[in-house]
């Protein structure tokens, strides 16, 4: 029986997207805008897309979208003769795992000597009293922080992920994990969602504002995210698909400004028993901030809603 020489090839795509709003003659001439936007970027080495305009976004790909599995046949000498794909389809079809992020390691030479919160300065804390500092900063599930190391050191990042999940596909355990980057914990923090049984819950790794810094839960299916730029509601496929039409999000977002208000009106009980959103009026409910923002923003939609409303209750 013949002996082969063979290369088994194991090659990932990542990908990860922004979206911008170009004024161009054509979609391509916008498409092309953007392109050569992102390629200056890299020539300044940096991973946020800048545009004449003010808009700016982050593009890290991190996520493997696509997984390629084959075989390339080499001579004696090494050199390539041909490349062999996987005859049958689903062996193509097969996703290779989500690569695991690299945590901060624990030992001594490894992590920072002691951290403190930039933003509160009440104390530094040693690395092996580091849970204390998390519990002061009162880090919440799904919250990534940024701390700052003594003296000069470099930035640290911890995050509280989900570790375990319920029969419903809600968090059930969580941890704090810590990370050399942003990236990594944002990373983390993605895969952690993604592993809940229930999809209805597994959020996005990106929001349409770019990397989700912060995601914190409200309700089965509804969650707010921030991002360094902005930030907002999402809702699961379910949720999203039971909103009225007119006040639908196509992609499940709804910017925290303005359009979260319309998540608030269909979904209130969440909103109605959440208080101190601000300070200046620490007993208002969200969601009666809520029903200012739609009224004065889409007026039209709220008087539509209100009165169906009042309709079903009649």
């Amino acid at each position: 029986m013949p002996r082969f020489r063979i290369l088994l090839v194991e090659e990932h795509v990542l990908s990860d997207s922004a979206e911008f709003f170009i004024d161009s003659d054509t979609p391509g001439g916008a498409a092309t805008a953007l392109i050569k936007a992102r390629q200056a970027g890299l020539d300044e080495d940096t991973d946020t897309v800048h545009l004449p305009d003010g808009q700016r976004a982050q593009i890290t790909p991190q996520n493997i979208v696509a997984t390629r599995l084959f075989c390339v046949h080499l001579d004696e000498n090494g050199d390539q003769i041909g490349t062999i794909e996987p005859d049958d389809p689903a062996l193509r079809a097969k996703r290779a795992p989500q690569p695991s992020s690299a945590l901060v390691s624990t030992k001594n030479d490894e992590h920072p000597r002691w951290l403190y919160d930039p933003t509160d300065w009440g104390g530094a804390y040693s690395w092996r009293d580091r849970w204390l500092l998390t519990q002061a900063a009162d880090l919440s599930l799904g919250e990534l922080r940024e701390f700052a190391s003594l003296v000069d050191g470099p930035p640290i990042y911890a995050a509280r992920l989900p570790i375990a999940f319920d029969e419903d596909g809600l968090p059930d355990e969580t941890q704090v994990d810590w990370f050399r980057s942003r990236s990594e914990a944002q990373t983390a923090l993605a895969l952690a969602w993604g592993k809940s049984p229930n999809p209805e819950y597994a959020v996005p790794a990106f929001s349409p504002w770019g990397p989700i810094e912060t995601l914190r839960f409200i309700a089965p299916g509804i969650y707010t995210v921030s991002t360094p730029s902005h930030g907002g509601i999402h809702l699961s496929p379910t949720l999203n698909a039971d909103m009225p039409d007119d006040m639908r999000s196509a992609n499940g977002w709804y910017e925290e400004d303005c359009k979260w208000s319309l998540v608030a009106l269909k979904y209130p009980a969440p909103f109605q028993a959440q208080t101190g959103v601000d300070p200046r009026q620490p007993s208002k409910t969200a969601y009666e901030f809520a029903l200012e923002c739609a009224r004065h923003w889409y007026p039209d939609i709220f008087v539509r809603f209100v009165q169906d409303q009042q309709a079903r209750q009649e």
